[in-house]
């Protein structure tokens, strides 16, 4: 599992953290990514989703996202 921890709003020391997190976080879904090879990739909303949808488009996966919340 990924984890980037909660996302800070005013404490610049946290964002850059938060940011090196996310970028940690990219490599380490674009090492899963290589490893299974999925056919699609569904992201469900959130920050976390971010790092893994980013992976997928790099490795040229189809990346589907789904809003539960939508009417």
């Amino acid at each position: 599992p990924l984890s980037v921890g909660s996302v800070p709003f005013y404490n610049i020391f946290k964002i850059i953290i938060f940011s090196i997190n996310l970028c940690r976080a990219f490599f380490e879904a674009i090492h899963v990514l290589k490893k299974y090879r999925p056919s699609r990739v569904v992201g469900t909303g959130g920050y976390i989703s971010i790092p893994v949808c980013m992976a997928a488009r790099a490795l040229s996966i189809p990346v589907h996202l789904y809003d539960f919340d939508a009417k």
